[in-house]
Formats: structure tokens, sequence, C-alpha cells
């Protein structure tokens, strides 16, 4: 995913990219991809990875990198053949999620903050056992911190969790009934405990809707699960300024 930067508001400023523009606050630009991807985790399930940003686009075509070392041709006018596809509602979405993401709100919620970010982690990865993993820190982050608040202590780590979960998705998962998402974070919850000690998940964990699934899938349908639930949240969150 090509991140193209470059400063538009300076007076006298190059209206293209043939010119190096070393002034950008790469720092800044750094953070705002992170916060970009983290975006694209609460609204797609799609893998999204920034290798590098670009910090200049010279003659012929030629792409700096912040690295330094990943050049490639590629025209100015240069598109991607697919990509992630937003019709006007979804970019109002973004901009929303945007907006908060960069106000106090979510500095203030530290289980929050680590949810999103692990679920953002998670939507990088190529091998479905990481992304698991993953996806259960942020459900054990965000989850558990709802059973807690509530004094609900009770019974094991993926019981908390399955419970909070099927309780929070409500309204959310179209197709899915509080049990389905009940037994389902509990099923994810065991294939988790299997790959963190090095093991392989058991047949009878590996199931969407109680239907025999790969792990691949499986990861996606609690991934779905746990994103509905921290974009529920996020959204209840106010636009401050930040």
């Amino acid at each position: 995913m090509p991140v193209i930067v470059r400063e538009s508001g300076r007076q006298g400023a190059s209206p293209d990219l043939s010119a190096a523009q070393p002034f950008i606050n790469l720092l800044q630009t750094f953070e705002d991809v992170v916060t970009l991807q983290q975006c694209f985790a609460l609204m797609t399930d799609e893998r999204i990875q920034v290798s590098s940003i670009l910090m200049a686009a010279r003659e012929g075509g030629f792409l700096g990198s912040d690295t330094g070392t990943q050049n490639q041709t590629i025209s100015l006018n240069w598109r991607p053949d697919s990509g992630l596809i937003f019709g006007a509602s979804r970019c109002v979405d973004l901009r929303r999620i945007w907006r908060i993401l960069h106000g106090d709100a979510l500095l203030g919620d530290k289980a929050l903050g680590l949810a999103l970010r692990r679920l953002s982690f998670a939507t990088q990865r190529t091998m479905p056992e990481d992304r698991l993993l993953d996806v259960f820190i942020a459900a054990e982050a965000f989850y558990r911190k709802e059973a807690d608040e509530r004094r609900d202590r009770g019974g094991s780590t993926g019981l908390r969790v399955a419970e909070r979960a099927a309780t929070w998705s409500e309204g959310t998962l179209p197709g899915w009934s509080r049990d389905e998402v009940f037994q389902q974070m509990r099923s994810g919850y065991r294939a988790r405990n299997a790959v963190a000690h090095g093991d392989g998940p058991k047949a009878d964990n590996l199931k969407v809707m109680g239907k025999q699934a790969s792990l691949d899938e499986v990861v996606r349908a609690t991934e779905g699960i746990v994103r509905s639930g921290l974009y529920k949240a996020i959204q209840q969150l106010p636009e401050t300024q930040g």
C-alpha cells in the first residue's frame, strides 16, 4: 500500500510530486499512517500493510522511500489495479473514526487503545496463527475490561471474554445469534490456547456457526466479532481535540 506524502499548504510549494520536499514531518506522517491502518482495521478485514512512506517522486517516475532501498519505476499518475473501495457513506464513517482516533478520548482508555492496536496488527499478519493471537489479545483487552468494570470476574478468561462478546455483539452482527457469538468465541479461545502453546487447534474448535471450517475461516469469523465490538465502542467516543 504506497502512501504518497506531500505538502499542499506551503506558499510556493510545487503542485506536483517531481520535487523533493524534505521539510515534511516524517514522524507525524508515520503516526498518521499508523492511525490510517487502525481506521482500516476497524472497517475491513483486508490485510493492510504499509512498508514505507514516500519521501519524493523524482524525475523519470522513480519513487524514493524512507527506507532508502525500495525504489521502483512508477508513473506519477499511477493507480493500483485493485484496492479498498469506499462509497460516500463509508468515507463519512472513515472521517469520523479518523477524528476520534486523533482526539483525546481514546488516550484515556488504555484497554480500548490496546485492543485497537492489536486488531490493526492482526490485519497485517500473513499467518492465521499469528492473526488469531493478535485478535485475542485485542479481545481480552476489550472484553475483560468490560467484565471487570461490572465486577463480573467469575469463571475462566475464555468464558468471560465469550460472555461479554455475546452481550456486546447484539445489534452489530447481522446473521449471528447471541448464542452463536458465544460459541464462536469459546471455540476460538480454545484454538488460541493451542496455538499459544505451540500446538495445533483440535478439529472440534475449528468451526464457524457449528460447521467445520479452516483455521483461516475461524480467525476471520472471530476477528469479525471483535471488530464489530470495537467499532461500536469507538463510535461512542466523543470527537475531542487532540
